[in-house]
């Protein structure tokens, strides 16, 4: 299995994560913070199915302009997964005529340009040789992490979230768990507002990493750019042989 995570800077700032993708054997996205803006629009053709953590801008803010890119070319619609919740969002917040034009008026039932597919909790979803299933964790609005498997070995892709618990007692079910690629978006002085916003410190990583099996990889990702040199300097302290920083745009082998 394949993952990159996505740019979303440029320069000298090209570390920086100011919005969220990770892409999945170049066919699969979870999220589309900068999928819209990533490549040309053969390499975003490619991508069939996007599974989405939440709402918030970050993680849906270019699914628009990939939908507009992807659907000229195309002549099986995409598949957008998230929660109801999610969706509700999209349609009523996103995709409503005003901020973006509501892609499903353009769609026929012969030829959809999109398609909305609600999942729920724990309910597997399989793509090609991907099973992919979602797990609720602890964000300021209904969130999706995701357990992704592809009948060799088994990755978590946590999402926005605090402390949580369910999503790391499944993925511990897997014998066959690689890594799991873990946000920390504040630091260890900024708690409250973590707590208050649910993500986690390099402090808070630490107790999650505890939940993991031995030799899982962690990767840590959603870094706030505002706060990365310090955060990046809290997670080397923690001095945990498992722990390293995702690097954007590099792609991790599993």
């Amino acid at each position: 299995m394949k993952i990159k995570i996505l740019p979303s800077s440029f320069g000298n700032a090209k570390n920086c994560q100011y919005v969220t993708t990770y892409l999945i054997d170049n066919t699969v996205a979870i999220d589309a913070g900068c999928l819209g803006l990533y490549g040309g629009p053969d390499t975003q053709r490619r991508v069939s199915h996007v599974f989405v953590t939440h709402s918030h801008a970050d993680h849906v803010g270019t699914l628009p302009m990939f939908i507009e890119t992807v659907c000229a070319g195309r002549s099986e619609p995409v598949t957008v997964f998230g929660h109801s919740d999610t969706l509700h969002a999209l349609a009523t917040d996103l995709f409503n005529d005003r901020l973006w034009p509501d892609y499903g008026r353009f769609s026929s039932n012969e030829r959809p340009n999109v398609q909305f597919e609600p999942i729920e909790a724990e309910n597997t979803v399989s793509v090609g040789d991907l099973r992919i299933t979602p797990v609720l964790v602890n964000h300021s609005v209904t969130t999706f992490g995701y357990i992704v498997h592809n009948g060799i070995c088994a990755v978590v892709l946590g999402g926005d979230s605090g402390p949580t618990d369910r999503i790391w007692e499944l993925a511990a079910q897997h014998a066959d768990l690689r890594a799991a690629f873990i946000e920390t978006s504040f630091p260890d002085e900024l708690a409250g507002l973590a707590e208050r916003s649910g993500h986690l410190t390099p402090a808070l990583l630490r107790e999650e990493i505890e939940k993991l099996p031995r030799g899982t990889a962690v990767l840590v990702t959603h870094i706030k750019p505002a706060y990365r040199e310090r955060i990046v300097e809290q997670v080397k302290m923690l001095d945990h042989p498992r722990v390293t920083i995702g690097v954007a745009d590099r792609t991790y082998d599993f």
